[in-house]
């Protein structure tokens, strides 16, 4: 341990340097890694929205499509009451 102390303490200006640097390299990796997520965070909501509304398309088509029958029974229900 005092080896280390005396080896930092003789070359205070390079271990500053290297530490200096060290905490700048990682300051531009956490930011690119931000804007590598955020990118990835809005292709992933743009997909999530582009199938919601295919099943919102599907749900709305399964929905005419049952009115229609109901319509349907209700017509023939309504005629065949009358005669």
């Amino acid at each position: 341990m005092q080896t280390i102390l005396s080896f930092i303490s003789g070359n205070p200006i390079f271990f500053t340097t290297v530490f200096a640097l060290t905490n700048i390299l990682w300051l531009i990796f956490s930011f690119y890694q931000k804007q590598k997520n955020d990118k990835c965070l809005i292709d992933y909501k743009a997909e999530r929205d582009k199938e919601l509304e295919g099943l919102k398309h599907t749900f709305e088509l399964g929905l005419k499509r049952k009115k229609r029958i109901l319509a349907s029974n209700k017509k023939f229900m309504e005629t065949s009451l009358v005669t």
